[in-house]
């Protein structure tokens, strides 16, 4: 084969590339788009409905089911604390925390034992799920409904089936031990259960960013927007993922992830699945996808909700390396979890689920990173060689770019004009210089995570990486 003849079909390569990555994106960003306006009209419709609501639950709040809170804890020792006071001042009539130390190399256990006055009792409660071998149980001498369990390494999933085993109360409630939860946060996320006690499974609340913040005595004292790159980048990317994602998918019924760090389920379903999955890091959006196909199978009328208002404030990384880590680790788990649901997916008794939101899942989140990080390698190499036109290179920009504008821009009218967590025009004008830097260099750095999240799929690595914290901001 001659040389004229590679290099003709090498240029053809790269402009049928760019065309196709070019409708590619055009379609992905249309159907982020959709989903942006069915958050946009949910979002409205939440945010009456709470209105609303709020009234009718002081009167129904005796009535609530007790709730178990779970809270794995490895290498917590910055934000335990802090998260364990949040919890144990919350509004709500009866529950209990149950902290599980999961071998943690730090001082974890130890600032619990000091800060809580632990005394060590012997509890053996029945292995509904199998875990790691429990070291020790404590129970606090200042708050009774505080429990803590010291046990072998597992992974967060481990811990919160150890949680399970240990929980005395129908629904359990999985925090994150580096995260605040706002003191109505429960009541309001447990009332679906009131409303549908039969057939609701499992409700999950908005994740918000809490550094800069300040905090102190596990509340949230001020909500503060500060200048730090990565905190600005991070606060967009939250609310466009629950307040116009989540809130789009809830519309039409199709929720596939209730964040770790913020879901309340009802105890039963996780045993009749199994529990928490432990041979995947993506223990979250797993867990849901086969509670889904369970109920799905068998034809079992259930409801999965996400609320937008019940708040829990979790500390983001604050360097580069730790992001990348969680980035790359959340790819990873929606690989495991496609992978696991793949039996699922364009099946007729699979609903909305199987035949929607698993088909966008595998197309326009999970391929979009290999898509459109080679679309930038083939723009460049195809422009600076003169194959590709200005135009075309800009056309590609353009859909690549615009579009992440728009869907984010979407995102902070949505936080404006309904639950407006952020206050004065300095916070919202800091948000708005996030939503410009985010599509300039941070969106193809994440995309390279998102791949390198991808390759460990591949490589079997079940490693999560350290995720260092450096505490909630004091307030003055």
């Amino acid at each position: 084969m001659s040389h004229e003849l590679l290099q003709e079909l090498f240029y053809n390569f790269i402009l049928r590339f760019e065309i196709f990555a070019i409708l590619y994106l055009f379609i992905a960003n249309s159907s982020y788009l959709v989903i942006l306006i069915l958050g946009l009209v949910n979002s409205r419709k939440r945010f009456l409905h709470s209105e609303q609501q709020s009234a009718s639950l002081n009167s129904v709040t005796d009535l609530l089911k007790p709730i178990s809170i779970l809270v794995p804890a490895y290498n917590e020792e910055a934000t335990v604390c802090e998260s364990v006071y949040s919890l144990l001042r919350l509004n709500y009539p009866n529950f209990e925390v149950i902290v599980v130390n999961d071998g943690s190399k730090d001082t974890t256990i130890e600032k619990l034992k000091s800060e809580f006055n632990l005394q060590s009792v012997f509890y053996n409660p029945p292995k509904v799920l199998p875990t790691k071998e429990i070291k020790a149980t404590y129970v606090s001498k200042n708050y009774p409904n505080l429990f803590v369990v010291d046990k072998e390494n597992g992974g967060k999933a481990d811990a919160l089936n150890t949680a399970i085993n240990f929980s005395n109360f129908p629904l359990v409630c999985c925090i994150d031990s580096d995260t605040i939860l706002d003191e109505n946060g429960l009541v309001q996320l447990s009332y679906p259960f009131f409303e549908n006690p039969a057939e609701m499974l499992a409700v999950g609340g908005t994740i918000r960013v809490v550094n800069n913040t300040k905090v102190e005595h596990g509340r949230v004292q001020k909500v503060t927007v500060g200048w730090s790159y990565l905190s600005l980048i991070q606060i967009v990317e939250y609310l466009r993922a629950f307040l116009v994602g989540r809130m789009g998918w809830d519309y039409i019924n199709a929720t596939t992830i209730i964040s770790g760090a913020f879901g309340l389920f009802k105890k039963k379903a996780i045993i009749e699945v199994g529990g928490y999955g432990t041979n995947t890091i993506g223990e979250d959006l797993e867990l849901l996808l086969r509670i889904h196909e369970h109920y799905l199978k068998r034809k079992r009328k259930y409801q999965v909700r996400f609320l937008p208002d019940p708040v829990c404030w979790t500390e983001v990384p604050s360097s580069f390396s730790v992001l990348g880590k969680q980035r790359s680790r959340w790819q990873q788990g929606l690989m495991e979890g496609m992978w696991i649901s793949r039996r699922m997916l364009f099946r007729p008794w699979s609903g909305v689920i199987g035949n929607i939101a698993l088909p966008y899942l595998l197309l326009f989140e999970l391929l979009s990173a290999p898509i459109e990080l080679f679309g930038y390698i083939v723009t460049i190499i195809g422009f600076s060689l003169g194959v590709i036109s200005t135009e075309v290179a800009t056309t590609f920009l353009v859909v690549s770019m615009l579009y992440g504008w728009i869907l984010t821009l979407g995102a902070l009218i949505i936080e404006e004009v309904t639950f407006r967590k952020y206050k004065g025009m300095k916070d919202y004008f800091k948000l708005f210089i996030g939503v410009i830097l985010e599509q300039f260099g941070y969106h193809q750095i994440n995309l390279f995570w998102r791949l390198r999240g991808m390759w460990r799929y591949f490589r079997g690595s079940k490693n999560w990486g350290e995720m260092t914290r450096t505490g909630f901001k004091k307030a003055a």
